[in-house]
């Protein structure tokens, strides 16, 4: 049924997080609102949709919890058994009865009982609701293995009592890169779901890292990285109808139509940026924002100023040498420098990889346009192949070979 669906893909972390902070346990409180999803499959044809369909979701999942608590003889809270019963005798909640706690279970996923490496995959299935094989393809592992690691984090979860709450202050800073990593994650994760029937998924997911940024910039205003972050999303997020055409062919920032982008959008980005600079705290989301800014610039304006935006790589490199970070300047470098110079610099980012950048697809992209540039035109399609090999988006691949046949 279509309305289930969508209501599973818009509203799932927000159910989840509400039934997990509730019961203290994540495992259950997912199984219960699959259990609830199903039951919404059996009754809603036949019943029609409810009025507020969150809450019946809601509703249906408490009782499935109450059941299994009862049966396991669990339930020593008194709070608990009062909202127990509270919630069988409503007939109906309102949205108002629950609030949301996504917030809190992003700090719990990152919560130092738990496996550092497990933090961004555990925040993307429990708050945003990806499933353990979307998740291991963008962690280079199985799915199985991927499942296994994350029953394993939720276990911890439960056996550590630990509690569903924002750390106190002394405790946030250790912990807000995590939630910071683990959010932008999320929002790079929602560009991979790219096929027509995936868009709304795509859409939610980018919508849901956009609202968990602003959250939390609004919780902690004197910390300029969740500010950072907040104006980076903001940024890409003000683009995202002009990545695409109407029949999803991709479209490179470079000839992106700037009347497609959301201005209101942009001068918040440019605001929360400011405000970040103003706390004197340099971070890498403040860098990945200020680039965002420069691009927005040189677009509208019309200005080359791609040294300063190798400027700002120069500065993300040192504080997260990542390989897309990484390739990302070196693609800056070849705009601001030329081929030759690009050209070094990629052999120098290959020898420090040392081969680990040949699964990577924007590596053989990156290549192929500097192979290009420099007159290699048949080395050039032979690494555009490969990167179409290892693109999995119809609209980048279709991108790629359309740059190899004019090679030709």
């Amino acid at each position: 049924m279509k309305s289930v669906e969508l209501i599973a893909r818009g509203s799932y972390g927000k159910l989840l997080a509400f039934l997990a902070a509730w019961s203290g346990d994540v495992a259950s409180s997912e199984d219960a609102l699959a259990e609830a999803f199903e039951k919404a499959l059996a009754h809603w044809p036949r019943e029609g949709v409810p009025e507020n369909p969150d809450a019946w979701l809601i509703r249906a999942a408490k009782n499935r919890l109450a059941d299994r608590f009862r049966h396991l003889k669990v339930v020593v809270n008194s709070e608990i058994e009062i909202e127990l019963r509270e919630s069988e005798r409503r007939e109906r909640l309102t949205e108002e009865a629950w609030p949301d706690e996504r917030l809190k279970l992003l700090f719990v996923c990152t919560h130092p009982a738990i496996d550092a490496a497990m933090h961004t995959p555990l925040m993307l299935q429990t708050v945003l609701g990806l499933d353990a094989k979307t998740i291991a393809s963008s962690f280079l592992v199985s799915p199985a293995s991927m499942a296994k690691r994350l029953v394993r984090a939720k276990a911890k979860i439960k056996a550590a009592r630990i509690p569903f709450e924002v750390p106190s202050s002394e405790k946030l800073a250790s912990r807000l890169d995590s939630v910071l990593e683990a959010i932008y994650a999320a929002y790079g994760a929602s560009w991979d779901l790219f096929r027509g029937e995936e868009a709304s998924s795509r859409d939610s997911l980018s919508d849901e890292s956009l609202y968990l940024s602003e959250t939390l910039s609004q919780l902690l205003p004197n910390e300029p990285e969740a500010l950072g972050l907040h104006a980076l999303i903001l940024f890409c997020q003000a683009r995202q109808r002009s990545r695409r055409t109407f029949v999803g062919a991709y479209i490179p920032l470079e000839k992106q139509d700037p009347s497609f982008w959301d201005q209101r959008m942009i001068q918040r980005a440019e605001g929360m940026l400011h405000a970040a600079a103003a706390l004197k705290r340099l971070g890498r989301f403040q860098l990945e924002a200020a680039i965002q800014s420069a691009h927005v610039a040189r677009i509208r304006n019309g200005t080359d100023n791609w040294a300063s935006v190798v400027q700002l790589y120069d500065a993300v490199v040192s504080l997260s040498p990542s390989a897309g970070a990484q390739l990302a300047r070196v693609s800056a470098i070849l705009e601001a420098f030329g081929a030759a110079t690009a050209e070094t610099q990629l052999a120098r980012l290959e020898s420090e990889q040392e081969g680990t950048l040949r699964s990577f697809q924007p590596y053989w992209a990156v290549k192929g346009e500097i192979q290009a540039r420099s007159g290699l035109l048949a080395e050039a399609k032979q690494s555009l192949r490969t990167a179409v090999g290892l693109s999995i988006d119809p609209g980048l691949r279709s991108y790629l070979l359309d740059k190899i046949a004019q090679l030709s």
